[in-house]
């Protein structure tokens, strides 16, 4: 499951910088996911991480990964949060 991030990772996902971000949906052994990938730049700008989340739909097995160190060492990362958020359908996106 996607862990909910904390106010102070939502505040620092405010700054993160995405390169590029496609979604698609696939399915995995018959079940529907909506799969998301991104390249986020890194705090100095000098590099990138690759974030990706996996969603099925009522988010009973959804999953998401991060190469950066901070999700490697606590699972959940400012990147994944901002990805996330970016992510989202808009109203625009549902007509």
């Amino acid at each position: 499951m996607i862990r909910d991030p904390s106010k102070h990772i939502e505040k620092q996902a405010e700054q993160v910088r995405i390169l590029r971000m496609e979604t698609e949906h696939h399915e995995i052994i018959g079940i529907p996911y909506r799969i998301t990938r991104a390249d986020v730049l890194n705090t100095k700008g000098t590099g990138y991480y690759r974030t990706i989340l996996y969603e099925e739909p009522g988010k009973t097995r959804s999953f998401s990964t991060c190469l950066c160190d901070g999700f490697q060492f606590k699972g959940n990362c400012k990147h994944i949060a901002a990805v996330f958020a970016a992510s989202r359908p808009t109203e625009e996106d549902k007509s």
